[in-house]
């Protein structure tokens, strides 16, 4: 039986059996030289180090980030809108704005690279390196390029 580990260039990671069986690996997906992928860029996490892959592609998972983002969007620039709204008005009746530009409005939310809130439980799955290698075998894991 092959010993597999999550192996990691920084950008790419793959379970792999060794750092030229990684760069493989991604060399094939990318259809890129394996000169690009030198195999000293590449090393293996300790199998109980916690790799958590975000869901890319927030519309396809049935949760409510997207119209939760979409409103924290609007209530973070609220104030700027409202400012804007007063400028025009005052500059209307001729006079100027001697108020300070708003900076935006700090919700207290945060949202994970995908979209998902930072907590959203189904916006990434959270295994063990020896996790991801039992439930996915060898092959490419993810990236933070695509």
């Amino acid at each position: 039986m092959i010993d597999l580990h999550v192996w990691t260039n920084g950008t790419d990671t793959c379970v792999a059996a060794s750092a030229d069986d990684a760069r493989t690996i991604a060399a094939e997906l990318t259809g890129e030289s394996l000169d690009d992928y030198p195999a000293d860029e590449w090393s293996a996490y300790p199998d109980d180090h916690v790799l958590r892959i975000w869901h890319e592609e927030n519309d396809t998972v049935e949760c409510g980030c997207k119209a939760l983002h979409e409103q924290d969007s609007i209530e973070r620039q609220a104030p700027r809108e409202a400012w804007v709204r007063l400028e025009k008005l005052i500059q209307s009746m001729g006079g100027k704005m001697d108020l300070p530009f708003p900076s935006e409005v700090d919700t207290g939310r945060r949202f994970d690279p995908c979209g998902h809130e930072q907590n959203c439980p189904k916006g990434s799955d959270s295994k063990t390196c020896a996790q991801w290698v039992a439930s996915d075998g060898r092959g490419f894991l993810c990236s933070t390029e695509y």
